[in-house]
């Protein structure tokens, strides 16, 4: 055990939630239904990590959930079990503690490693943290890791918190810093509105950004359009609709040109009258003239059978 530091028991009135190291300031703390019934049956495995604070005092390093759960489970305690820290320790060595029951926490998300480092860089440099915990976190010893997972922190509240919870790639979550804030929350109210996914969230927000760059203005202004309102407030569609109908018009706004292409190619695909077991398809943004039928067989007899007809046709396009 380390030497400043001991298993103790301690009032649990007298312990400071308001932490100036909590790691999920993005969001209002509740302890799940699951963490709650398993202290109540086994009580407290890996109890919270506390640092003297006075006589009487303490502050909260790390087990919030824990300490509401156990708030919540057994209401007559009186008194918590409790790692203690004793004040003495540096902040280097409090930051150890801290990385190390995250480190050993079911999950440790990149918004809670972004708020980890900020608080590293306040007693060292970027290129001591990353050499001292990038390591113990499976990653390069790379201080750009390090200066890219801060930024996040500049981010709202509520988008901090889906990034925390899986909504949100970290990744996208840089890219929405380069948005206004007023177009941050536009955009993050239809990735939750419209339930996207990586992929679409992605998608959604190049066009956006394409778009409302071509036509001068904001995206929040462009996505007021009456178009748009239109559909994401249609009576009749589901989610999964609203969300599709928004990417077409947005795609048939910024390409025009290629939109009628492929209006105009699929109206006289559509003259063919071809059977359901055929399709043709046209070339990648039709950057070739030519195009691909495609032939379905039932099984490959039938493919035999056929493949005289086949190697005519096959002559006649050679």
């Amino acid at each position: 055990m380390y030497p400043l530091a001991s298993f103790t028991e301690i009032p649990v009135g007298s312990i400071q939630t308001e932490s100036p190291w909590n790691l999920q300031p993005f969001i209002i703390p509740a302890p799940s239904k699951d963490l709650c019934a398993s202290i109540t049956t086994l009580g407290l495995i890996r109890p919270p990590i506390v640092i003297i604070s006075g006589k009487k005092d303490y502050i909260l390093l790390t087990g919030r959930h824990r300490l509401m759960a156990f708030r919540d489970s057994f209401p007559d305690k009186s008194a918590i079990p409790v790692l203690l820290l004793q004040e003495n320790n540096s902040q280097e060595t409090i930051l150890h503690f801290l990385l190390t029951d995250k480190i050993h926490s079911e999950y440790f998300s990149p918004m809670e490693k972004a708020y980890f480092f900020q608080y590293c860089l306040e007693c060292m440099s970027v290129k001591t943290a990353a050499q001292k915990f990038l390591p113990l976190m499976n990653e390069k010893v790379q201080p750009h890791i390090i200066t890219r997972l801060i930024s996040l922190c500049n981010l709202e509240p509520e988008v901090q918190q889906s990034i925390h919870s899986g909504q949100i790639n970290p990744k996208l979550g840089l890219e929405l810093l380069s948005f206004s804030q007023t177009d941050r929350k536009t955009l993050h109210t239809l990735f939750k509105q419209l339930e996207f996914g990586g992929g679409k969230q992605k998608r959604l927000l190049t066009l956006c950004r394409d778009l409302s760059g071509r036509q001068q203005t904001t995206i929040t202004t462009l996505l007021a359009g009456k178009e748009y309102n239109d559909i994401l407030n249609h009576p009749e569609m589901n989610i999964p609709q609203q969300g599709a109908s928004l990417l077409t018009l947005l795609h048939k706004q910024l390409y025009p040109q290629s939109n009628r292409a492929e209006e105009d190619f699929n109206r006289r695909v559509k003259r063919m009258e071809l059977a359901p077991t055929c399709s043709v398809k046209h070339s990648q943004a039709f950057e070739r003239d030519e195009v691909r039928l495609q032939v379905t067989f039932a099984t490959l007899s039938h493919l035999e059978k056929q493949l005289a007809t086949i190697k005519e046709i096959q002559k006649a396009v050679d």
